[in-house]
Protein backbone atom coordinates (compact mmCIF):
# COMPACT_ATOMS: atom_id res chain seq x y z
CA UNK A 1 0.00 0.00 0.00
CA UNK A 2 1.02 3.47 -0.94
CA UNK A 3 0.54 5.84 1.70
CA UNK A 4 -2.29 8.58 0.50
CA UNK A 5 -0.03 11.90 0.12
CA UNK A 6 2.72 9.81 -1.41
CA UNK A 7 0.69 8.08 -4.15
CA UNK A 8 -0.64 12.29 -5.09
CA UNK A 9 2.98 13.11 -5.43
CA UNK A 10 3.83 9.95 -7.79
CA UNK A 11 0.87 10.84 -10.00
CA UNK A 12 0.72 14.45 -10.06
CA UNK A 13 4.70 14.94 -9.58
CA UNK A 14 6.27 17.78 -7.67
CA UNK A 15 4.79 20.47 -9.53
CA UNK A 16 1.34 19.48 -9.54
CA UNK A 17 1.86 18.19 -12.88
CA UNK A 18 0.59 14.26 -14.12
CA UNK A 19 2.83 12.16 -15.10
CA UNK A 20 -0.40 9.99 -16.77
CA UNK A 21 -1.02 10.64 -20.47
CA UNK A 22 -4.48 9.06 -21.72
CA UNK A 23 -3.76 9.73 -25.38
CA UNK A 24 -2.06 7.30 -27.71
CA UNK A 25 1.75 8.46 -28.76
CA UNK A 26 2.77 8.10 -32.36
CA UNK A 27 4.89 5.90 -31.24
CA UNK A 28 1.80 3.05 -30.28
CA UNK A 29 0.56 4.03 -34.09
CA UNK A 30 3.98 3.15 -35.72
CA UNK A 31 4.35 0.01 -33.58
CA UNK A 32 1.41 -1.91 -34.52
CA UNK A 33 1.75 -0.52 -38.13
CA UNK A 34 5.14 -2.08 -37.82
CA UNK A 35 4.11 -5.26 -36.54
CA UNK A 36 1.45 -5.09 -39.41
CA UNK A 37 4.41 -5.39 -41.95
CA UNK A 38 5.98 -7.76 -39.94
CA UNK A 39 2.63 -10.27 -40.11
CA UNK A 40 2.90 -9.16 -44.07
CA UNK A 41 6.61 -9.73 -44.50
CA UNK A 42 6.52 -13.00 -42.23
CA UNK A 43 3.50 -14.14 -44.54
CA UNK A 44 4.78 -13.26 -47.98
CA UNK A 45 8.44 -15.16 -46.60
CA UNK A 46 6.02 -18.55 -45.66
CA UNK A 47 3.89 -18.44 -48.78
CA UNK A 48 0.99 -18.08 -46.42
CA UNK A 49 -1.85 -16.15 -48.20
CA UNK A 50 -3.87 -15.84 -44.73
CA UNK A 51 -0.92 -14.21 -42.68
CA UNK A 52 -0.58 -11.36 -46.10
CA UNK A 53 -4.42 -10.79 -45.42
CA UNK A 54 -4.38 -10.50 -41.59
CA UNK A 55 -1.06 -7.96 -41.74
CA UNK A 56 -3.56 -6.27 -44.40
CA UNK A 57 -6.43 -6.62 -42.57
CA UNK A 58 -4.14 -4.94 -38.94
CA UNK A 59 -2.26 -2.64 -41.13
CA UNK A 60 -6.26 -1.19 -41.86
CA UNK A 61 -7.38 -0.91 -38.62
CA UNK A 62 -3.76 0.43 -37.24
CA UNK A 63 -4.44 3.23 -39.90
CA UNK A 64 -8.10 3.76 -39.22
CA UNK A 65 -7.04 3.77 -35.53
CA UNK A 66 -4.65 6.97 -36.28
CA UNK A 67 -7.12 8.81 -38.30
CA UNK A 68 -9.81 8.47 -35.63
CA UNK A 69 -7.70 9.20 -32.36
CA UNK A 70 -5.50 11.73 -33.87
CA UNK A 71 -6.74 13.66 -36.89
CA UNK A 72 -10.57 13.50 -36.68
CA UNK A 73 -10.09 15.22 -33.44
CA UNK A 74 -8.15 18.06 -34.68
CA UNK A 75 -10.54 19.01 -37.54
CA UNK A 76 -13.95 19.47 -38.26
CA UNK A 77 -16.97 16.85 -38.02
CA UNK A 78 -17.35 17.39 -41.79
CA UNK A 79 -14.44 17.53 -42.89
CA UNK A 80 -13.00 14.82 -40.95
CA UNK A 81 -15.89 12.70 -43.07
CA UNK A 82 -14.75 13.91 -45.44
CA UNK A 83 -11.07 13.30 -45.19
CA UNK A 84 -12.29 9.71 -43.79
CA UNK A 85 -14.41 9.25 -47.54
CA UNK A 86 -10.87 10.12 -48.87
CA UNK A 87 -8.90 7.88 -46.57
CA UNK A 88 -11.28 4.66 -47.27
CA UNK A 89 -11.41 5.40 -50.88
CA UNK A 90 -7.44 5.77 -51.83
CA UNK A 91 -6.31 3.87 -49.10
CA UNK A 92 -8.66 0.83 -49.80
CA UNK A 93 -7.58 0.80 -53.52
CA UNK A 94 -4.26 0.71 -52.14
CA UNK A 95 -4.00 -1.89 -49.72
CA UNK A 96 -6.20 -4.03 -52.52
CA UNK A 97 -3.36 -3.48 -54.76
CA UNK A 98 -0.75 -4.07 -52.79
CA UNK A 99 -2.19 -7.44 -51.40
CA UNK A 100 -3.01 -8.83 -54.85
CA UNK A 101 0.68 -7.90 -56.17
CA UNK A 102 2.00 -9.86 -53.02
CA UNK A 103 -0.22 -12.54 -53.50
CA UNK A 104 0.58 -12.85 -57.21
CA UNK A 105 4.66 -12.65 -56.85
CA UNK A 106 4.33 -15.81 -54.00
CA UNK A 107 2.13 -17.69 -56.31
CA UNK A 108 4.67 -17.18 -59.06
CA UNK A 109 7.82 -17.93 -56.86
CA UNK A 110 6.02 -20.98 -55.75
CA UNK A 111 5.64 -22.20 -59.42
CA UNK A 112 9.16 -21.21 -60.36
CA UNK A 113 10.51 -22.95 -58.00
CA UNK A 114 8.65 -25.79 -58.71
CA UNK A 115 9.82 -25.96 -62.13
CA UNK A 116 13.49 -25.53 -60.60
CA UNK A 117 12.89 -28.62 -57.93
CA UNK A 118 12.13 -31.81 -60.09
CA UNK A 119 10.25 -33.81 -58.39
CA UNK A 120 11.15 -37.91 -57.49
CA UNK A 121 9.26 -40.22 -58.93
CA UNK A 122 7.45 -43.13 -57.11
Amino acid sequence: MVPANLDGHLRRGLRGQSFVNNEPNLAAHALVAAFAVFIIWWGVRLASKALVNLGIVEFAVAVGWFYFSDIFDKVGRSLGLIGLGVLFLAGGWALEKTRRGLLARMAQDNTSQDKESPKEAL
